[in-house]
């Protein structure tokens, strides 16, 4: 009896130590989709306000992006930029979209494009030797156009310019 006892006790704090590893992750991927999502919507926006027509408008884009990256903290700490990037957003009609990497600013950049990690700490699983795992999110500021054509009406309607997309 004492046996089954201490084995259904070891079980039961196993399974609780789990439970709140996944719930840490979980929470972490949470505050990392927030970062990305700040990003892209500060890189868009300021596409909005300066355009993307030279090498200064594409520098001030992507500083802006990662200066809202990195005031998100995730896990109480600073957030790795892993992408920061502008492009262009290619909408697609079922509501799906892909973006193209555009180097430098020209007339057809219309999106950036941000992702984030950060390595996960302070895990049980860590005690028993399993690597914690790096978490990564992304997300895509779009620049919606004054008028889209019918299939491509992806953007919100109303004052806000941005759409912000999670991948």
């Amino acid at each position: 009896m004492v046996l089954f006892i201490g084995v259904f006790f070891t079980a039961a704090i196993v399974l609780g130590a789990l439970t709140f590893d996944f719930a840490r992750l979980a929470n972490l991927k949470a505050e990392l989709e927030i970062a990305a999502d700040a990003a892209a919507h500060a890189g868009a926006s300021m596409m909005v306000r300066r355009g993307c027509d030279d090498a200064t408008d594409h520098a001030a884009i992507l500083a802006e992006a990662q200066k809202y990256a990195l005031a998100n903290r995730a896990m109480q700490g600073t957030v790795t930029i892993v992408t920061n990037e502008v492009g262009r957003w290619n909408p697609h009609p079922l509501g799906a979209g892909n973006f193209t990497n555009r180097a430098f600013c020209n007339p057809s950049v219309d999106a950036t494009h941000v992702e984030v990690s950060r390595q996960s700490n302070g895990l049980f699983m860590s005690l028993v030797g399993v690597t914690a795992p790096l978490v990564r999110a992304q997300a895509y500021g779009y620049v919606c156009p004054v008028s889209a054509p019918p299939p491509f009406q992806v953007c919100p309607t109303g004052p806000k310019p941005v759409l912000v997309v999670e991948r």
